[in-house]
Order: C-alpha cells, then structure tokens, then sequence
C-alpha cells in the first residue's frame, strides 16, 4: 500500500507540473523583442518645392524616466533608423549640427511614439511651431 500511495504521489506531481506549464502557455519564455524607430527629419518648407530631409540631424529616444535609451544621426536624405529598442512608449527628440542656417529650425520633438515587440514604428519629425526651438532643456545634449 505504502508503494502505491509513492506513486500516486509523483504522479499527481507530475501531472500538476504538466497541467502548470500549460496553464503559463507551454512553458516557453514570452519575451519581447526589441524594435525598432525609424523616419525622417524634415524642413516643410513652404514653397512650391515642398520639403527637404535634414542630412545629420542627432535623434534621441528617451522613456518614461526621461532616460536616453539609444542614438542615431539622419542621413542624406533626413532618414534615420534606430533599433535595439524595448517595447514600450517614449519621446523621441532631434537637434541640428552646429553651424546650421539661423533660418532652419534646429529642435523637434514627439511624444508617446510606441514601439511595438520585434517591429518598426515610422515616424516624422517636421517643423511645428509650438515646438520650434522651445525644446525642454532636458532634452538638449
């Protein structure tokens, strides 16, 4: 009796075990995978011509803490791709190179840009005036 009763205590063991890891999905980890921010930093101009990529732009990418996470600089065309980035929401700021026109704005900024699990988000940088050069000082490098 004493051995039936050992095996039907490893038994329920096994089982409960088995049933446990079923119950937290299969038992393989569920970790997120970093994504990725991408797009591009834009003078709107105005005029017929449209608007231009700002080649060598820094773009920063900050969370909730007001932490910077990661860096990137725009390229040619004002296009950036910044990756290794955990999924959550953050703010995502660029400042121009020293010696940039005075006419050009020099400071941009978005808010809740949420970067999905092992995917890109695309965003826009462009000229807005209730931003323009009013970037919080925490912000600037």
């Amino acid at each position: 009796m004493k051995k039936f009763f050992t095996y039907f205590l490893l038994i329920t063991l096994v089982a409960s075990t088995l049933l446990s890891v079923v119950a937290c999905g299969g038992g393989g980890s569920k970790t997120q995978k970093p994504g990725f921010v991408t797009g591009v930093v834009r003078w709107l101009d105005p005029t017929p011509a449209g608007s231009i990529g700002l080649k060598d732009v820094t773009v920063d990418v900050w969370d909730a803490q007001d932490k910077k996470v990661a860096s990137g600089i725009t390229d040619d065309k004002g296009k950036f791709s910044i990756g290794n980035i955990t999924p959550g929401t953050y703010t995502v700021t660029a400042y121009a190179p020293a010696g940039v026109e005075e006419s050009i704005q020099k400071r941009w900024m978005k808010t809740g840009v949420v970067v999905p699990s092992d995917n890109e988000v695309s965003i826009e940088l462009v000229y807005q005036n209730a931003i323009g050069d009013k970037l919080p000082a925490k912000y600037l490098p």
